[in-house]
């Protein structure tokens, strides 16, 4: 990376009052300097043109074409379609739960007047 035309590596980075800082060492005299992460070049582009080309792609949101409430809305619905699908999972496996519950009612009434019958039948032996 260059910054004014000299070689710096980022050591840090981190935000002041809503703007972007880079911590870097010039490579030449290993000094340490704070400065602008904006004013830092990448090859022969600034992190700003960077930034745009990475807009441009996708990879970043375009704040002037997007406001804050088209993107809440947008990550609002994603959310949503996440929880509809999570319900409709939550509610099947109910459904199979509920049918499990009444075979097993049912299986155990079952077995149970299978075994009073048996047992009828056991005591009329022993008769």
């Amino acid at each position: 990376m260059k910054y004014q035309s000299q070689e710096v590596e980022i050591l840090s980075k981190r935000t002041i009052f809503g703007k972007t800082v880079a911590e870097v060492r010039i490579l030449a005299t290993g000094q340490i300097a704070d400065v602008p992460f904006t004013d830092l070049e990448v090859g022969s582009h600034t992190m700003v043109d960077n930034w745009s080309k990475q807009r441009d792609q996708g990879l970043l949101l375009d704040d002037t074409k997007t406001t804050t409430s088209e993107i809440s809305r947008d990550v609002i619905m994603a959310e949503n379609k996440q929880l509809r699908r999570k319900l409709d999972q939550t509610e099947k496996r109910l459904q199979k739960t509920e049918l499990l519950v009444e075979l097993q009612i049912k299986l155990s009434a079952f077995m149970e007047m299978d075994f009073q019958s048996g047992v009828e039948r056991s005591a009329a032996c022993i008769k």
